[in-house]
């Protein structure tokens, strides 16, 4: 596999790209391909491509994931498997009203998954431009409804530990505000009506995108339950799959021609408190923002213009 994606056999971990997983993931076929007559299998001719970065340097930014990654491999943790109910849980009162967004018929699709995969774009800056009711929905099921994995069995095709709060700041047909989405159930409940831009930016890290996003995604997990009656393991599991959902998240987004923006960087306890899980056991494990993307460079070059003609105002 590292020969597959270009890292030579002889280089140390430590300064390559290891291989985590392969996922098979093609478009649907009438039939099974046909292998030529006297095809034999043979060593695989590795991806050319040039280096990603000439050297290895220290991020700040990258300090909390490599400690969730270092608690999430640690030795000596038993591994368990987890059913109902713990993968049945809701951080919302069992009468919460539900609103009915299902979609009226299956999703047609959107870019080819090669041009998906190969055409990624995995540095972009978000625009202040609303989405489709249609692609939020799309991007949502297919991110919270694919399954699980071993050793977590759901009562259902969904995911097991994570739970979706959206915060919508501009999504065409569905009132701006915070909603939750509860994967086993398949139903959406309102819990508030408001624009929430700053906040958003605030709790996400201060980061531009999530305050110009058309909807974020906070994922949260009870760990306190999961790991009192599930066992330690709990916690690497719940962190795997947010991450399998972020990547659903990106590769939905991706093929709509939408951006996607992740953070591990936001404020854990104004998170809980902006949602109302203070005093709960849920925690925060990620939080993704979605949108219609802008070139990064355009958009330094369009914030100098402002600033520029804002200068020249002042000087009049």
């Amino acid at each position: 596999m590292r020969e597959l994606i270009g890292c030579p056999p002889d280089e140390p971990l430590a300064t390559a790209e290891s291989v985590v997983a392969m996922v098979a993931w093609a478009d649907r076929a009438n039939q099974p391909i046909q292998i030529p007559p006297g095809a034999t299998t043979g060593p695989m001719v590795a991806i050319a491509r040039a280096e990603l970065s000439v050297k290895v340097t220290d991020d700040p930014a990258a300090e909390e994931p490599m400690l969730v990654h270092q608690d999430c491999i640690a030795p000596g943790v038993a591994v368990h498997e987890l059913r109902p109910p713990l993968t049945e849980l809701s951080p919302m009162p069992a009468k919460f009203p539900i609103i009915d967004l299902r979609m009226d018929r299956d999703p047609e699709g959107g870019l080819p998954v090669r041009q998906t995969m190969l055409q990624r774009r995995p540095h972009v800056m978000l625009a202040r431009h609303p989405i489709a009711r249609a692609d939020l929905l799309n991007i949502n099921r297919v991110s919270f409804r694919g399954g699980s994995f071993f050793p977590m069995f759901p009562d259902g095709p969904h995911v097991a530990c994570v739970r979706p709060f959206w915060i919508l700041h501009d999504v065409v047909g569905i009132d701006h505000g915070i909603w939750y989405y509860h994967p086993p159930m398949d139903t959406w409940s309102q819990l508030n009506q408001g624009q929430y831009r700053r906040e958003t930016k605030y709790i996400a890290g201060d980061l531009h995108s999530f305050g110009e996003a058309a909807a974020v995604c906070v994922m949260v997990a009870n760990l306190h339950a999961l790991m009192t009656q599930g066992g330690p393991d709990a916690y690497r599991l719940a962190h795997l799959e947010a991450g399998i959902v972020t990547q659903r998240i990106y590769l939905a987004a991706t093929s709509l021609n939408l951006g996607c923006v992740s953070s591990q960087d936001f404020y854990d306890e104004e998170c809980r408190t902006f949602l109302g899980l203070a005093k709960t056991g849920w925690e925060v494990l990620a939080v993704v923002a979605i949108g219609k993307f802008i070139d990064p460079a355009k958009a330094e070059y369009e914030e100098r213009i402002k600033a520029t003609s804002q200068v020249a105002l002042w000087n009049r």
